[in-house]
């Protein structure tokens, strides 16, 4: 498959402008407030957080703040919601990319647990605060979030297709259990390290880890023809239609 680079869309809130413009000037200006606010959020917790311990951390008056950002809630929904786009763009390169099944999911993997190593705050602060967010906002975390699991879902189910994942696995379980896994890191790496790995030998583990997890077992029964009788190979980019609208393909 094609290799993913580590360090391939490390933000999805840059936005393309003349340099020095205002525009650019405020859109570095904004991510400076989230970077700061996913900091201070994770440190003391969203809901003991003020405004005026964001806006110290980067610098500002806390009237400044305003605008760019309504309220704190604000904040943290375009917080999450940056953080979200951002890694669905590695992912759904990943979905695309050439290979079978089980070699994009360990593609998915590598690159998701990477992702969750660039952006430890973030991921910390969704797993702790997402239950602060208005409903509408909730809602749309939510949506982009199933798209993380169609995708893959998708892929482990091709890969059950190609014979290299267990039939018995119920494939959306098995991606659940995966992104579990890997959202988990934000709660322990930083704080307890691991055992002195490198980044790298950290998600080379989690990647055989989550894996091996997924390989037939002595148990498994039935081909790939009985459970996929009559199921057609399929491209990338079919996956990837499934993926974003939870269908069938």
């Amino acid at each position: 498959m094609s290799p993913v680079s580590p360090n391939a869309h490390p933000r999805a809130v840059r936005r393309p402008s003349a340099a020095g413009s205002p525009r650019r000037r405020g859109a570095e200006r904004r991510d400076q407030i989230l970077d700061a606010a996913a900091k201070s959020f994770r440190e003391v917790g969203y809901g003991g957080c003020s405004l005026e311990t964001v806006a110290a951390e980067v610098g500002i008056l806390k009237g400044s703040l305003y605008y760019h950002f309504a309220s704190k809630e604000e904040i943290l929904a375009e917080l999450l919601l940056d953080v979200h786009r951002d890694a669905l763009v590695m992912i759904e390169d990943v979905v695309r990319s050439q290979g079978t099944g089980m070699e994009r999911v360990e593609g998915y993997v590598t690159a998701h647990a990477r992702w969750v190593l660039r952006h430890l705050d973030r991921v910390e602060v969704f797993l702790r605060d997402y239950h602060y967010l208005p409903a509408e906002r909730a809602r749309q975390v939510a949506a982009l979030r199933r798209r993380f699991s169609n995708c893959l879902t998708m892929l482990i189910t091709e890969a059950q297709r190609d014979g290299a994942a267990d039939f018995d696995l119920d494939p959306r379980v098995a991606a659940n259990s995966i992104h579990g896994m890997l959202n988990w890191i934000g709660t322990w790496y930083r704080r307890r390290g691991a055992s002195g790995m490198s980044d790298d030998a950290l998600v080379a583990q989690i990647t055989r880890q989550a894996v091996r997890g997924l390989l037939p077992s002595e148990r498994s029964g039935g081909s790939a023809s009985e459970r996929f009788p009559t199921a057609p190979t399929r491209r990338p980019g079919s996956a990837m239609r499934s993926a974003r609208t939870g269908k069938k393909a």
